[in-house]
């Protein structure tokens, strides 16, 4: 009897070992594909990118938009041209985010009839626990809202939003305080504001994704203050009512279904 018990608990934990070494393997496998192939998307986006101008070549935190030439693109003559290829793979992209630095250098995505549609999809649509960064659908990229929220998954791994963790530090902070997010049609560098983090559910965390468009400059404040109120560290910069900010929002694993964002608002206007 002791030794057919033995066997039996050999053999779970052996068959835990196997399907636990089965998940590592697909994850890592998960993320090295999506390392590829987002990395061959930045490829493409570099090696389209013109080479600056003179004028082109502003100090960090200005904001430059290039003269475009008229090209069709799905019926678009408005595009950079470092977007317009990989536009034509999928329309659903609405601009590009990087932070030197670091590995974010993504794509952002926005399908607004549904939502949620690049949670689990990648940039080709195909099943993916890694997903796209994506745009929240009641945002306006191109016009823009006064703030726009952008999801992505907090993946080990360092792909997707897993660098903004560094952001609790302020030492991190200080060597990248600036996120540059481009529209299809315009290059965009924001400051960051604030670094905090809360919980997703109701009635626990701050809803900041809430937060679209201000109905009026109180509104705006008392946004930007409670934001900075749950803040890591101070930052020393602020936002004034008509400035226009985006939120990289993550997960966060010390709070019960929790939440890390990273607040920043457009400069070089």
């Amino acid at each position: 009897m002791k030794r057919w018990l033995n066997n039996l608990l050999i053999g779970v934990f052996g068959a835990v070992f196997l399907i636990s070494g089965f998940i590592l393997l697909r994850h890592y496998l998960g993320v090295r594909e999506s390392k590829e192939a987002y990395g061959q998307l930045a490829l493409l986006v570099e090696q389209a990118r013109p080479a600056p101008t003179q004028a082109e070549s502003l100090p960090v935190g200005e904001t430059q938009t290039p003269q475009l030439q008229a090209t069709e693109q799905g019926g678009r003559t408005d595009i950079l041209p470092q977007y317009r290829e990989i536009y034509n793979y999928n329309s659903d992209m609405v601009g590009w985010l990087h932070i030197d630095g670091t590995t974010i250098n993504y794509p952002v995505m926005q399908s607004p009839e549904d939502p949620d549609y690049y949670l689990y999809r990648d940039f080709y649509k195909n099943s993916s626990k890694n997903g796209c960064l994506y745009a929240q659908a009641e945002c306006n990229v191109e016009s823009p809202s006064d703030n726009i929220t952008i999801y992505g998954h907090n993946i080990r791994g360092k792909i997707m939003f897993h660098d903004l963790s560094g952001y609790t530090r302020k030492s991190f902070w200080e060597e990248h305080r600036y996120i540059q997010f481009d529209t299809l049609t315009q290059q965009n560098t924001y400051e960051i504001i604030a670094v905090f983090k809360t919980s997703a559910n109701l009635d626990e965390g701050y809803p900041y994704h809430r937060f679209v468009d201000a109905g009026s400059e109180e509104e705006f404040d008392e946004f930007v203050e409670n934001c900075k109120a749950l803040a890591f560290y101070d930052t020393g910069v602020t936002a004034k009512y008509g400035d226009k900010l985006i939120t990289l929002s993550t997960c966060e694993y010390t709070l019960n279904n929790g939440r890390l964002a990273v607040l920043a608002k457009r400069i070089g206007e």
